[in-house]
């Protein structure tokens, strides 16, 4: 039914996920064309309905989060780096990256990693498939209001501009944030501005590498 529709249907086997890919492109001019809509589609893979959820919670804490992805996401679309089978970052990497900049300013929680006195330890569980741990705090499952959830997690309220946020944010990866020691996480707690998991503590090490992090035994 995707060919009909003009899609190119790809099927994916390399991924860590096997996916199938539908791209649709549109001409712009005799010989040019720009892909225009594209659809990845997984099976069995219960972990991103979890992972959409989350999102769609932090999407609701101000709706200046969703504005910076959508900017953030074309970006790096208009520039092609926005494929991770092509050696770049998934749109999906990108958003946590955005989330992790907004936390790092205090203006999202960590909902994986609630307040004592909101959620007592020790914390729920919800694990998927025996490798990922996927429970976070739903305001609204906990019959709260969306200011309430803001008042609890002590978050700040965002006054910058779309603008502003968006030059911020490549402020924050082009000079702040050390890629060398340091892993991108939204479940790393810790008061705002030490929001970072450092490889060494995250990677473990190589027996007799002196020191050095094993990559290659790096668990998921």
């Amino acid at each position: 039914k995707f060919q009909k529709q003009g899609f190119a249907v790809t099927y994916v086997e390399s991924a860590r996920v096997p996916i199938v890919t539908c791209r649709r492109w549109s001409t712009l001019e005799p010989g040019q064309a720009q892909e225009d809509l594209r659809i990845d589609i997984s099976f069995d893979h219960e972990v991103v309905l979890h992972n959409s959820r989350l999102l769609k919670v932090y999407s609701r804490w101000d709706p200046l989060v969703v504005k910076l992805c959508l900017l953030v996401k074309h970006w790096a679309a208009i520039r092609d780096v926005n494929d991770a089978f092509k050696g770049t970052l998934s749109s999906y990497s990108y958003i946590l990256l955005v989330i992790h900049f907004l936390q790092d300013l205090n203006h999202l929680p960590d909902l994986q990693n609630p307040p004592e006195d909101l959620c007592p330890r020790p914390l729920p569980r919800r694990p998927v498939d025996e490798r990922h741990e996927c429970w976070f705090f739903d305001y609204e499952e906990h019959g709260m209001t969306l200011d309430e959830a803001r008042q609890r997690f002590g978050t700040s309220p965002i006054r910058s501009s779309l603008f502003e946020l968006f030059y911020g944010f490549m402020w924050f990866y082009a000079y702040k944030f050390d890629f060398y020691r340091c892993l991108v996480s939204i479940k790393s707690g810790g008061p705002p501005g030490a929001r970072t998991v450092r490889k060494t503590d995250f990677f473990p090490r190589r027996p007799g590498g002196g020191g050095q992090p094993g990559f290659r035994e790096c668990h998921p």
